[in-house]
């Protein structure tokens, strides 16, 4: 380069070799200062790589590291949106001033599309303008670029998996500022941002399968348990239907030959002579009553056990539901405290196996009572869903622990004193042999709700809304 100066007072010109070295050091030095901001930037960059994997801060990190360590006058990073096919600012530093805000930056073959990132993110090389105010391909940015003081600009591709994701973009004051040794030292941090991209990309997946690995795990251990503790149950269900069976049998022979016995010691008293035993003939008589209700009571026991065991094939028919409640409610003892009510207009008829019903509705009832020692309501409601009959037996009672609601219907399992814990369960199974639903709901101290759900049946719909017969809705008790 050659650089002339005026000469004063007939100066000859001595000194000009002297400012000439003068002038080139001061070059070599400029360029060595900015080599060694973008060495810098280099370095900084690959630090934050191995404290901060997380692309996001990455992005953020090289940007800030390029505007405060490499001086460069502002940063950004752009990530390709695959559908609109245009580049997004993901990140950015420096003195932006709205730069950004609605420019378009695309990969497409159009204006937009022609400078330094288009360039970048379409052919994967870096793309350099070191004339901002000349360069016809930044025509789209020149004149924002201008006003911010953007006098050089490089654009140097992201990517991942072998894959352009995005571009790392730089703008400089100076005219001319990316040289070889920048360019070189720039696309070198572009290639480390790529390769931590990916590295967390991989790491990403690496924990979302060891994560889908160890809820799978989790879900395969949860679904043997649960096969295991339904093969429990189903063994322990076998071996209590055996059980009852066999106890059922031995029983039921000592059972008739008592009652049998029973019924000669009732022949024998009714025969004696009335002064001889005058009296002692009521507390005989109350003994054999006393008999002959537990032998009846043992008998059920019996009959539960071995209903429990057999097969069910219910043979349905049209039942009045009215009807078949009051039926039940008239061979029932209720208390005088506790208050009936039927309300059964919105289902009439039912297309079930009536002694089945008969008995699963006299088992809730019964149940509903005993659960109201001083006193209450029970109130038996039908209802017409669409597939299926709705009865339901709502009392007032003293309700059902939480933690015995899931066992209820459990073969076995009773809170009362007396029996054996199978009302409930056979209720269920009669239940369940309609292909219906028995359901609890119930809090302690304010009472207990039993829904009770039989699917229609072919003849169910028949009659839907003829005139409801008389004395349906009553209340039995008061």
């Amino acid at each position: 380069m050659v650089v002339r100066f005026p000469m004063k007072n007939g100066s000859s010109g001595k000194n000009l070799g002297a400012v000439s070295v003068d002038f080139t050091e001061h070059k070599l030095a400029r360029e060595v200062a900015r080599l060694n901001r973008t060495y810098a930037v280099l370095s900084k960059i690959n630090r934050t790589i191995v404290r901060t994997p997380a692309p996001q801060v990455l992005y953020d990190e090289a940007c800030r590291i390029a505007t405060e360590e490499g001086k460069f006058r502002m940063a950004w990073v752009g990530l390709l949106d695959p559908e609109t096919h245009l580049v997004k600012p993901v990140a950015k530093s420096g003195f932006e001033d709205g730069f950004l805000d609605g420019t378009k930056f695309s990969i497409d073959d159009v204006p937009e599309g022609r400078g330094p990132v288009g360039v970048a993110v379409r052919e994967g090389r870096h793309s350099i303008s070191n004339d901002v105010e000349r360069d016809q391909h930044v025509g789209p940015w020149r004149m924002k670029a201008h006003v911010r003081g953007y006098r050089s600009w490089a654009s140097f591709p992201i990517t991942k998996g072998g894959q352009v994701i995005g571009a790392f973009n730089l703008y400089s004051d100076e005219k001319g500022f990316f040289g070889d040794d920048e360019i070189r030292l720039l696309s070198e941090v572009c290639g480390d941002i790529s390769f931590a991209v990916e590295t967390a990309e991989k790491e990403e997946r690496r924990k979302r399968a060891e994560e889908e690995l160890r809820e799978y795990s989790r879900h395969l251990e949860e679904m043997v348990e649960g096969r295991t503790r339904e093969l429990q149950e189903a063994e322990r269900m076998v071996a209590i239907g055996k059980t009852a069976l066999m106890v059922g049998h031995d029983l039921r022979n000592p059972l008739q030959s008592i009652t049998y016995a029973l019924y000669q010691i009732k022949e024998a008293v009714r025969g004696l002579p009335r002064g001889i035993s005058a009296g002692q003939r009521p507390d005989v008589s109350d003994a054999i009553a006393t008999i002959s209700d537990q032998i009846e009571y043992m008998d059920k026991m019996v009959s539960d056990l071995q209903d429990y065991a057999k097969p069910l094939a219910p043979e349905p028919s049209e039942i009045d539901v009215a009807d078949l409640i009051n039926g039940v409610l008239s061979t029932v003892d209720v208390p005088k405290n506790v208050r009936v009510v039927v309300d059964v207009a919105g289902a009439r008829q039912l297309t079930a196996d009536p002694s089945m019903i008969r008995r699963i509705f006299g088992s809730l009832i019964t149940n509903a009572l005993h659960a109201m020692p001083d006193g209450g309501r029970l109130t038996i409601s039908a209802t017409r869903a669409e597939n299926a009959t709705l009865v339901r037996f709502k009392d007032t009672g003293i309700g059902i622990p939480k933690e015995n609601l899931e066992k209820l219907c459990m073969p076995l399992f009773t809170t009362k004193a007396k029996g054996m814990g199978f009302g409930l369960a056979i209720s269920k199974k009669l239940v369940e042999c309609h292909g219906g639903t028995i359901q609890f709901e119930s809090k302690v101290g304010k009472g207990t709700t039993v829904t009770v759900s039989i699917p229609h049946g072919s003849e169910a719909t028949r009659a839907e809304h003829e005139p409801a017969p008389k004395g349906e809705n009553s209340s039995l008790r008061t």
